[in-house]
């Protein structure tokens, strides 16, 4: 899973010379040629629920996040209580995307961007609906994003298992290892605490996870990007456009994704407050929002 410069900050406000970076398919999704997915919009959001366009802005949690998505009002919905519903529909990506690599539908938190050189800890609650199932070779369910540096990322592969993934800054040439991996299950709320100190030299960093009051990861080591000045978590969904190759000749491989996915987000946190209280008295999940 290499990782390259997708984009490059400008005057939208997110300070001068900041480099964007993504997890993508690199050199392998570059040669892959999907056919290309007709966007239909849909009908209006139901009662209570309000779409959250592109490069819009929000407050959740205290915190701002700008959208990156699709043109499709779908792509973002804002509900009651602050629930927030991605749903990545084949075709409606987001335009800095490469569509014949990647698509995703997105909140950002480049606005509440902190320093590498704090600990921090991010805290929230997610819900894989029901329906489809991911096809894709990898999709990103959420990211600890580093401005110039490599994210860590909750990777869901197609086989339905859910990769906690950091780059390993340690010198072994640029590999991503599983630091931890697990079933995940649709139609459960899920309740994340993560705790991450970046220290890509010393070898003094940590990630720590507690899932559902569990604890699921306690990794001690090197981590993050040496250079790297700030991170902020991004949200939402991330993925490949492409179906697993299984070791096929990938020059001659079009199989796009056509499945749709909704995966709902509440309690986001982030900051260098710590959050452990919310291991054992998690935030109440709110009451279920039909769509």
């Amino acid at each position: 899973m290499p990782i390259r410069d997708d984009a490059r900050a400008n005057s939208t406000g997110r300070g001068a010379n900041w480099t964007r970076r993504s997890v993508c398919a690199g050199a392998v999704a570059s040669l892959l040629q999907p056919a290309g997915s007709a966007i239909t919009a849909h009908a209006a959001s139901p009662a209570g629920w309000t779409a959250v366009p592109d490069r819009s802005t929000i407050s959740l949690g205290g915190l701002r996040y700008e959208a990156e998505c699709g043109a499709d009002p779908i792509a973002i919905q804002r509900g009651a209580k602050d629930v927030i519903r991605f749903t990545m529909v084949p075709g409606n990506g987001w335009s800095k995307d490469d569509p014949k690599a990647s698509e995703r539908t997105e909140l950002d938190g480049w606005p509440s961007a902190i320093s590498t050189k704090r600990p921090a800890w991010c805290a929230w609650s997610l819900h894989y609906e029901p329906g489809a199932w991911s096809t894709s070779d990898w999709c990103i369910l959420q990211q600890m994003f580093q401005v110039g540096g490599s994210p860590i990322v909750h990777v869901l592969k197609s086989d339905g298992m859910l990769h906690w993934v950091a780059a390993d800054t340690a010198g072994t040439g640029g590999a991503f290892p599983v630091r931890h991996k697990m079933k995940l299950e649709q139609g459960k709320w899920l309740n994340f605490i993560e705790t991450y100190k970046f220290d890509p030299v010393g070898g003094q960093g940590y990630w720590k996870c507690w899932l559902n009051g569990l604890q699921v990861l306690d990794f001690k080591g090197a981590l993050g990007t040496k250079g790297a000045t700030h991170c902020f978590p991004k949200f939402g969904i991330y993925r490949g456009v492409l179906r697993p190759w299984d070791g096929i000749d990938v020059k001659t491989l079009i199989n796009p994704v056509t499945e749709s996915i909704s995966v709902r987000y509440c309690n986001m946190r982030f900051g260098v407050e710590d959050l452990s209280k919310l291991i054992t008295e998690p935030e109440p999940i709110p009451q279920w929002q039909p769509w």
